[in-house]
């Protein structure tokens, strides 16, 4: 049967949350769950297990609304119902809660990008799903852009940028979005962090690179 209990390694994971974190801060939390959540970020990243934003920036339970999805990737706005996780999402986060910021954070090592570059040269490279097929494809349409790279791992690099940039872009497209831009001065950055080294680099939209926020 596939419904177990849940075993003991999470079990365990909680007993030390609720010791270590929920009970020092016990009053906070309360306070979120009365009065509601008011992040001013909206983080947009990657569901590898590796990659913690909330960590990165040093944030408190109700500072940032976090939606995960393979490679951090935003679709172009599309006039249709169906169902769509990070568009429901980002609704939400612009129109409910009326985030200040919304941050697409790209990581080194990511293994939907290094699916999409592994597609784009070869479609039966590796064997995926038609949804996640699909889903790649909004930074596999992109590949042109780093063909010319002679190493695989310098265009999955660069393709890890660029998947920072097409979000960006993307988001671009829905009228939501442009509306809070324009009356509330809603701001959208991309930043990519380097999981083994610590690195963390933010998009610069004046000179359209990735730079170091800190020089450590």
């Amino acid at each position: 049967m596939g419904i177990s209990a849940l075993p003991r390694f999470l079990v365990e994971g909680y007993a030390r949350w609720k010791s270590s974190d929920y009970d020092p801060a016990s009053d906070k939390y309360r306070q979120l769950a009365d009065q509601g959540q008011t992040p001013r970020v909206f983080a947009i990243g990657c569901c590898d297990s590796r990659v913690q934003t909330s960590k990165v920036f040093d944030a408190d339970p109700g500072d940032i609304f976090v939606h995960r999805n393979i490679a951090n990737l935003v679709p172009k706005f599309a006039d249709d119902a169906g169902h769509h996780g990070t568009v429901a999402a980002l609704d939400y986060a612009v129109d409910v809660l009326k985030v200040s910021h919304i941050v697409v954070a790209g990581h080194s090592q990511c293994g939907g990008i290094k699916a999409c570059h592994d597609l784009a040269l070869n479609p039966d490279s590796i064997s995926v799903t038609p949804a996640l097929s699909t889903w790649l494809k909004i930074v596999g349409d992109e590949f042109f852009r780093v063909e010319g790279l002679s190493k695989a791992e310098d265009r999955v690099r660069a393709l890890e940028f660029i998947s920072v940039m097409t979000s960006l872009e993307n988001l671009m497209t829905y009228p939501n979005v442009v509306s809070a831009i324009e009356s509330r001065g809603l701001k959208l950055h991309g930043i990519w962090q380097d999981l083994g080294g610590g690195q963390l680099m933010a998009f610069d939209p004046g000179t359209k690179q990735f730079q170091h926020i800190m020089k450590c």
